[in-house]
């Protein structure tokens, strides 16, 4: 019964290549798994846009679905950030980023998973990860998978 009300999730590939666990998810496993995804919409504004913030805390696993999501790091340059003619366009990103001197490591299209390592380690982000279109994805809180 989970196989098919979550099946457009566990079939995905940030899902599938999250849990390498062979071919089929154990019922059981899937039946409590899916008690705990929670939807999430980041939307790509200065207020929404920043999915996990740098040296931030870091509570949910976030299963990317749908959007254009980077991963960024802070330049410490404010919006005095010199590159040369050919990183500006790769690693540029909007207006607010500009202003805060973030500056993006790697854009990535629909799906990936991000905050496994800071959720399973308890850490902090080392990065930011912020949301350049609507990002719509599902999490697991971190107090699902430690109760």
């Amino acid at each position: 019964m989970c196989h098919f009300l979550f099946e457009d999730i566990l079939k995905k590939p940030a899902f599938q290549s999250f849990f390498r666990s062979g071919k089929e998810f154990d019922s059981n496993f899937a039946y409590e798994i899916a008690f705990g995804f929670m939807p999430r919409e980041f939307i790509d504004s200065p207020s929404d846009r920043y999915i996990l913030e740098e040296e931030g805390d870091v509570t949910e696993i976030y299963f990317i679905m749908k959007g254009d999501w980077a991963i960024c790091f802070d330049s410490f340059a404010g919006d005095h950030i010199a590159l040369d003619s050919n990183e500006i366009e790769e690693m540029q990103g909007t207006a607010d980023m500009q202003r805060r001197g973030i500056l993006v490591a790697q854009r990535k299209v629909n799906y990936g998973y991000i905050g496994d390592y800071y959720v399973l380690a308890s850490k902090r982000s080392q990065f930011y990860y912020v949301a350049l279109t609507t990002v719509h994805a599902f999490a697991l809180t971190k107090q699902f998978m430690f109760k």
